[in-house]
């Protein structure tokens, strides 16, 4: 039996020159401006995330600062150590504006209730320059306004609850608590003295200072 012919090697193929060459594409025509623009997508990326965490932390810190008002404002027979905490772990921590506003407002209280009135009037006066022009006054206005009244300037109170706006945002049945005791007062003081009237109910501890 005869061996079979061999066969005979393929011919080369070679690209039909009617068909068009797809050219390289983007990525290995610009290799380098390729990995720039992978390497800052990831960056990017990473500080999405980073910023996300950073702000989400911060936001608890505000949190937790907002804990420790709270704390004072339900415990104000805790006074002095109300204090320290506020000027001490809130406000000397770079609280937000808002946080900062609160932490005043529950500061001045501290202070009435201690009958410390110079440093209350202080605080509230420094709430006051910082208080956002479209924000209702009524939290700072009606609790400064008690203050007055246990410092013995009842009139002062009663020209402060009469400032347009004063008292928005506030329950008229607080509003009028404080006007009527601020009414007496002025009255007893005008008759010559004796023993100031008493507070109406929930007033002679001081405003809580609660926005």
């Amino acid at each position: 039996m005869s061996d079979p012919a061999p066969s005979s090697p393929a011919a080369p193929s070679f690209p039909d020159p009617s068909v068009p060459v797809a050219p390289p594409s983007w990525r290995k025509r610009h290799p380098i401006l390729a990995r720039v623009c992978l390497y800052g997508g990831a960056l990017a990326l990473m500080g999405g995330g980073v910023w996300v965490y950073l702000d989400q932390r911060e936001k608890g810190r505000q949190d937790g600062l907002l804990t420790k008002i709270n704390g004072v404002e339900v415990n104000m027979r805790l006074v002095p150590e109300g204090i320290r905490v506020l000027t001490e772990d809130v406000l000397a921590q770079r609280p937000t504006e808002d946080v900062r506003r609160r932490a005043l407002l529950a500061l001045a209280a501290c202070y009435d209730a201690q009958e410390r009135f110079d440093e209350a009037e202080s605080t509230y006066a420094t709430a006051e320059r910082e208080w956002p022009a479209g924000l209702r006054r009524g939290a700072l206005y009606l609790p400064w306004a008690n203050e007055l009244v246990r410092a013995g300037r009842p009139g002062q109170a009663l020209e402060m609850l009469d400032r347009p706006g004063a008292t928005v945002g506030e329950a008229e049945s607080e509003v009028e608590h404080v006007r009527l005791w601020a009414r007496r007062k002025l009255e007893q003081l005008g008759a010559g003295g004796g023993t100031p009237p008493p507070a109406p109910p929930g007033e002679a501890g001081g405003a809580d200072g609660s926005g």
